[in-house]
């Protein structure tokens, strides 16, 4: 699922998985914490976040955002990232379908057989992770 705000840039065949690299279009965004609108870049960040397989490969997105300064002056934030809230939580490294999938499986499983059975999707989750994502109903 891409965005009007994302654009699929390359794709490589790493051994085993694949890596797309995007990277958003956006002019500016909003600050999360006040609202305010910026046009102001500061620099970009990569956003590295794990996507269900494709074809029997692992499949990455590698995601360049910009960072962008808050100029209101009551804000406590002074910079902020463009979020991506479309694919993933804040700070998430996995997309909402990865986690559906980890929630799915762990709500049948314990957690270590879970996180077993994960891997030969090509999801990397540790027990402590399904577990994790399992109490965040």
């Amino acid at each position: 699922m891409i965005s009007d705000s994302v654009f699929a840039g390359i794709i490589c065949n790493k051994t085993g998985s694949l890596i797309v690299f995007l990277h958003t279009i956006g002019k500016g965004a909003s600050c999360p914490y006040c609202g305010h609108f910026s046009h102001r870049l500061h620099s970009y960040h990569s956003h590295h976040i794990q996507d269900l397989e494709v074809y029997d490969y692992a499949l990455e997105l590698v995601i360049k955002v910009g960072k962008y300064y808050c100029d209101k002056v009551c804000c406590p934030r002074k910079i902020f990232c463009e979020p991506l809230s479309f694919l993933t939580r804040w700070y998430g490294r996995r997309n909402y379908l990865v986690e559906e999938r980890i929630r799915s499986i762990s709500l049948e499983l314990t957690s270590r057989k879970a996180s077993s059975i994960l891997r030969l999707f090509y999801i990397t989750a540790s027990s402590s992770s399904c577990l994790r994502i399992l109490y965040t109903l």
